[in-house]
């Protein structure tokens, strides 16, 4: 048998709320916002642009996370149209 790997990394198989939570704990710590956790954990599920501004009030830096190739992101901002409202973003190529 091949060794192999599972990956979950959205919560389909093992309940990752926790480390969600955690993770956006420490992305508002880096920005000077530190709601507990425990409000985190509750917001875990909703999209990121609401649980933003529910849990760190509106004026907040928009940086957009994703798994697809710079190319690819930078078209999709196109047409969304909404280039002037992110700061900054990472990519697939981002990760090492």
């Amino acid at each position: 048998m091949t060794p192999a790997a599972i990956l979950d990394v959205d919560g389909t198989l093992v309940d990752s709320n926790y480390q969600h939570a955690i993770a956006w704990f420490r992305a508002f710590r880096e920005h000077g916002v530190t709601p507990p956790i425990w409000r985190i954990h509750r917001h875990i599920g909703m999209g990121a642009d609401e649980l933003i501004a529910t849990l760190a009030g509106r004026g907040i830096e928009v940086v957009l996370a994703s798994s697809a190739k710079e190319d690819e992101v930078e078209r999709y901002i196109e047409l969304l149209g909404c280039t002037e409202l992110i700061s900054a973003y990472t990519t697939s190529s981002d990760v090492v």
